[in-house]
């Protein structure tokens, strides 16, 4: 039974990546900060393996993987890299599930489903950003992880810290695994193991420290233990992440806290949770203030998932929307809260029940983000699928109603993040063709030329007076542009379904 549910997960995977692929070899531009990546595989590939100064992430892994697979393919193929790397996590997930937490082939499908098409790990998957390529080994790591605490085999002990080391060399983040799990391994009295742990974290970190050749990034965004200090800034952060999880999971923690308050059906225990909710809801948001953060409304965190799209402050000008965007986002944001303050009641009532790997690991996770230098969105995937792992071992098994609020909200992120990977991809290309174009046709520098974002960081023009500009205004609601530029061309951004309104980019020259 095991070996057909595996398999099973394995043709799905094989499905997804098909399904996708048409999407990731159409992907010929640089995104957000991808054009550093790029540039250090290029270096990996001319025998260069020094870092550049600009990159915070270890980044060696992803970049020999990258390189290797350069060779084959060619450098401009790396988001199918990327696509690969993201479906491979979706059957890890999946494999975890089935075996080491023994969940049926359904509920294992549908909750790495729902991980999957989360607006945070769809958007790093569309060029060659970090995240996606880190995830992997960190699902690997969680694999072994989970895999010593059902055997007690040294194997799993030891790949457990090969992986977590390997996932350093992509990201320093991988720390956070290494501490987590001593921490876990003291909770459960395994001393003299934890103790290993904590040598091997230790013995680790004073290499990052002293031996691993770091960036000037790196020595530039220092942890910031201030951070703590700043209680305002840190409860609000604290809050927000819940925010995040419970949005995105937000039919796993309803079944989370139906299980955790009905599962001995005792109507005192329900009133309870009931005032618990009630009052939490009250004090959570009492201190609660986004403005703390980079937004005031929700998603709270820059950069990549906002209301109106994905990276929409890549260009100038206001992105169009689509019909309903503030009540869908208000109602969102309401169901969050409200399933925050709930779990928050239900994780009050069964506390001791509630301590397992990943449990502790988004706590240690939650302390990692307060005194890193700046919290974007996407650091916060790695928490998708933790929490799924956390929520259903309390959860057990899924029920066939549970599948009434899984299934209506696997399909609404489907198309969600449908909507948000076209919109992007599409805009980006014809952003970066018709920049090509300039470029080859007017034979003008490519830095006259105000494209994404990343095409000004990979172009720096640091006198910033350009001959050519992309926007989302029209020049009837922007009189600036009227004044200074000429309108070129009006390009819609069209695919099948587009649920956007006028949606539309002005190409602006320099009058």
């Amino acid at each position: 039974m095991l070996h057909k549910s595996e398999n099973k997960l394995f043709i799905t995977s094989v499905i997804l990546f098909i399904l996708l692929l048409p999407l990731s070899l159409s992907i010929d531009f640089m995104q957000n900060d991808d054009w550093v990546y790029y540039r250090m595989v290029q270096n990996f590939l001319n025998g260069d393996f020094i870092l550049d100064p600009i990159s915070a992430p270890t980044f060696y892994l992803q970049g020999i993987l990258a390189a290797l697979f350069a060779l084959l393919f060619g450098i401009t193929k790396l988001p199918v890299l990327t696509l690969l790397i993201s479906v491979i996590s979706f059957y890890v997930l999946g494999i975890i599930l089935i075996k080491r937490l023994n969940r049926k082939f359904s509920d294992s499908l549908l909750l790495s489903l729902l991980f999957f098409f989360n607006p945070l790990n769809i958007y790093s998957m569309w060029g060659f950003m970090s995240e996606n390529y880190f995830l992997l080994f960190f699902l690997i790591s969680v694999y072994f992880i989970l895999g010593y605490e059902q055997t007690g085999h040294k194997k799993d002990f030891i790949l457990a810290n090969i992986f977590i080391i390997l996932g350093f060399f992509i990201r320093q983040v991988s720390f956070v695994l290494s501490l987590t799990w001593a921490v876990y391994l003291v909770l459960k009295k395994q001393y003299k193991t934890a103790i290993i742990q904590f040598g091997i974290f230790v013995g680790h970190y004073i290499f990052y420290l002293y031996l691993f050749p770091k960036t000037a990034e790196m020595y530039e965004k220092p942890l910031q233990f201030k951070h703590i200090l700043e209680l305002n800034y840190s409860y609000s952060l604290i809050y927000s992440m819940y925010m995040y999880i419970c949005a995105l999971l937000l039919p796993v923690v309803l079944i989370l806290i139906y299980r955790t308050v009905m599962s001995d059906k005792k109507v005192i225990k329900v009133i309870i949770f009931i005032g618990l909710s009630v009052f939490a809801y009250y004090l959570l948001n009492k201190f609660f203030n986004p403005s703390h953060l980079a937004w005031g409304e929700f998603p709270y965190l820059e950069n990549v998932w906002e209301r109106r799209g994905y990276y929409p402050r890549s260009i100038g000008g206001t992105k169009y929307y689509f019909y309903g965007i503030f009540d869908l986002y208000r109602y969102w944001e309401i169901s969050a809260k409200i399933t925050v303050s709930g779990l928050v009641a239900a994780i009050l009532f069964n506390f001791k029940k509630l301590i397992n790997y990943p449990f502790i690991f988004m706590i240690g996770y939650f302390g990692l983000m307060i005194v890193t230098e700046k919290v974007y969105d996407r650091y916060l995937t790695v928490l998708i699928p933790m929490f799924i792992l956390f929520g259903i071992t309390i959860i057990q098994r899924l029920e066939r109603i549970d599948l009434l609020l899984l299934l209506p909200f696997i399909l609404f992120m489907m198309f969600y993040t449908y909507q948000f990977s076209m919109d992007y991809i599409f805009l980006n290309k014809y952003i970066w063709d018709k920049s090509r174009n300039i470029v080859n046709t007017e034979n003008i520098l490519p830095e006259k030329i105000q494209g994404a974002n990343a095409w000004k960081l990979n172009y720096r023009n640091e006198s910033r007076e350009y001959l050519y500009d992309f926007s989302y205004d029209s020049p009837d609601i922007n009189e600036g542009y009227k004044k200074i530029y000429d309108l070129k061309e009006i390009h819609e951004i069209d695919y099948p379904l587009n649920f956007f309104i006028d949606s539309k980019v002005y190409l602006y020259r320099k009058k």
